[in-house]
């Protein structure tokens, strides 16, 4: 997918059953992976009049939205019939490995 912030939105849902350390963790997953999975997202790094470097960030808001695993579903089960949707699942299974081989 090529991201156009002109056209394109993005958004990314949990679930509301899960605590705050691990929302946030899904979160922070599924951004990092839309990061890389979307060209376009991000913008370039911006370098500072004092020479800071500022890494890129995505050009358009990110909200994150929390609803019922039953909901969650639906919108999963929905999305994957439209091809205009990109969809970045992330599973409590996949969240509670400690390393990407396991």
């Amino acid at each position: 997918m090529n991201f156009d912030a002109t056209i394109h939105k993005c958004v990314i849902v949990v679930d509301s059953a899960l605590g705050v350390g691990h929302a946030a963790n899904a979160a922070s997953v599924i951004g990092v992976s839309l990061g890389r999975s979307v060209s376009g997202l991000v913008g370039p790094d911006m370098q500072s009049r004092d020479n800071v470097n500022y890494p890129g960030v995505i050009y358009a808001p990110l909200p994150i939205l929390l609803t019922s695993n039953e909901h969650l579903q639906s919108l999963q089960e929905r999305a994957l019939t439209d091809e205009e949707i990109h969809t970045m699942p992330f599973s409590a299974l996949a969240q509670s490995c400690k390393t990407y081989q396991a």
